[in-house]
């Protein structure tokens, strides 16, 4: 088992990483190539694992509760928003 930091980008599988018992480290706000913000969501977690859980989300093959992933979604929703305001008022 090795630990890794891996973020993410696609609020979805965010979503879904929490609502199957992950838990987020941080959250970190950049520039895309438009130079609007762009957050990425931490998650330290084993790398394999991590992987697995990608693929089988890519592939369709997850099965979650419907109201756990939304309240994850407008949860973390919430989060990114508060990072990015923020992020634009210490890089203004």
């Amino acid at each position: 088992m090795q630990k890794v930091d891996f973020r993410y980008s696609d609020t979805d599988f965010v979503s879904y990483l929490l609502s199957v018992g992950y838990k987020h480290t941080s959250i970190e706000i950049t520039k895309d190539h438009k130079d609007r913000p762009k957050a990425f969501v931490h998650f330290y977690e084993d790398k394999t694992e991590l992987l697995n859980r990608l693929v089988e989300y890519k592939e369709s093959s997850v099965k979650i509760d419907p109201l756990s992933f939304s309240a994850n979604r407008r949860s973390i929703n919430k989060l990114i928003k508060a990072e990015i305001l923020k992020y634009k008022s210490t890089n203004i």
